[in-house]
């Protein structure tokens, strides 16, 4: 158990421990499922794989508003690709929520740490790493948490401010990423430009 008021760190922390052979994460704001521990472990017992993910379901405290429709639900942090299991990149779009993934605890010492400069979208950002790394990375729906979702999530001005972030986020991490890649950044930018 590690006590610290960020995120980050403790995925950061967790990952140096020595020790262990699987790093589960969650957040302090879901629910997960009783069974949750044994879908981890039956899911790397099973299956090939190097990480896993699951669902990310909602968890109302108030009725959502009529407006907030299906395609605001990954705004919200939930997740559910449907009730079977596959290996990611099935598209490029779909990817682990950090509420809910689980990763051998060797693919930090092989590929390296959480990117503590990303402010947010960590999660995505090891999740694509150990990805393009070659990692065999899991979706297993059997694997749920809820994800508690309140009335001050559920207004219009919420969800703008959430895309506005998203977007900043989503630039920042593609240069970010590209530099660590050691990717030429006049290159990107004259090839965007034609």
């Amino acid at each position: 158990w590690i006590k610290t008021r960020s995120t980050l760190r403790v995925k950061f922390r967790s990952a140096r421990i020595e020790g262990g052979g699987i790093l589960a994460f969650t957040d302090d704001d879901v629910i997960v499922d009783k069974e949750w521990l044994w879908h981890i472990n039956n899911a790397f017992k099973n299956f090939n794989c190097d990480g896993v993910g699951g669902k990310v379901l909602p968890n109302w405290k108030v009725q959502p508003p009529s407006w907030v429709t299906n395609k605001f639900l990954s705004e919200l942090a939930i997740k559910d690709y449907g009730d079977e299991a596959f290996y990611f990149p099935r598209n490029k779009y779909e990817e682990f929520n950090g509420s809910n993934f689980a990763f051998k605890k060797d693919l930090f010492k092989k590929y390296g740490q959480f990117n503590i400069y990303l402010n947010r979208a960590q999660d995505t950002e090891i999740f694509r790493k150990f990805l393009s790394r070659g990692s065999r990375l899991l979706y297993y729906p059997k694997r749920i948490v809820f994800h508690t979702i309140d009335k001050d999530r559920l207004n219009k001005n919420h969800f703008k401010k959430m895309v506005i972030l998203i977007l900043i986020l989503r630039l920042r991490q593609r240069v970010t990423m590209m530099i660590w890649l050691g990717l030429d950044l006049d290159l990107y930018k004259k090839k965007s430009m034609d």
